[in-house]
């Protein structure tokens, strides 16, 4: 069961959604898609001891499954890239 979110945080969530369609527009003008769902993985600092803690975050809403699907379609896609890469 999904708790109900406060008006702080479904502003917080519109504005991710709409900064992820800013983004995809900067680097692709063209794209037409529809924005259906994401996952955000960020690594975030504690200050209060000094560990990277990886953040994770998606749409709200968004089941288990789908933020796993995207997840993983991302870790093949990065590591296909990197098996495409030049060495610098």
């Amino acid at each position: 069961m999904t708790m109900p979110r406060t008006p702080e945080q479904a502003a917080a969530d519109d504005a991710l959604a709409d900064a992820i369609r800013a983004t995809i527009h900067a680097y692709d003008p063209d794209n037409t898609g529809l924005l259906v769902d994401y996952v955000v993985v960020a690594g975030q600092l504690n200050a209060d001891d000094s560990h990277v803690v990886t953040v994770v975050d998606s749409g709200p809403g968004s089941p288990t499954w789908t933020q796993l699907g995207l997840l993983e379609v991302a870790g093949v896609q990065l590591r296909d890239g990197f098996s495409h890469d030049s060495p610098d």
